[in-house]
């Protein structure tokens, strides 16, 4: 008597790949949404240190920066190194009389986007506009 070898038919194997093919497709699209939001969580981050450094910078120097620059350059810097965003931009810091806003503008570094590109803006992160 002649027995039936041991194995996969193709169709079995085509079945199997295709379970795993979806599966991999659905981890993509979660772990894609887990980066966009590790990259918002260290852009909140960066603006608080950034926030930081400007009020330190105020109670040194009496007055807010002119502009981020200030922060990172001169003898009695804030910040080691020019801060870039989770997408390697600098951030930009808006100062509005005793007001400052801290933004980054999103993967694509120009105004405005939706999605990865959108602008994230420290008053929207942090909660308020920041008083320094």
């Amino acid at each position: 008597m002649r027995g039936r070898r041991g194995g996969f038919t193709l169709i079995e194997l085509m079945a199997v790949v295709a379970i795993i093919g979806l599966l991999a497709g659905l981890v993509g699209i979660y772990v894609d949404a887990r980066v966009r939001d590790a990259h918002v969580e260290r852009a909140r981050v960066d603006m608080q240190t950034i926030t930081n450094a400007v009020r330190m910078f105020r109670l040194e120097q009496r007055r807010l920066p002119r502009d981020l620059a200030e922060l990172y350059t001169g003898e009695r810097r804030q910040l080691e190194d020019e801060p870039l965003d989770p997408w390697g931009n600098p951030y930009v810091l808006e100062v509005a009389g005793d007001r400052i806003e801290v933004i980054s503008y999103g993967a694509d570094g120009a105004p405005g986007g939706a999605g990865e590109d959108a602008d994230l803006r420290s008053g929207q992160l942090l909660g308020r506009e920041r008083r320094p």
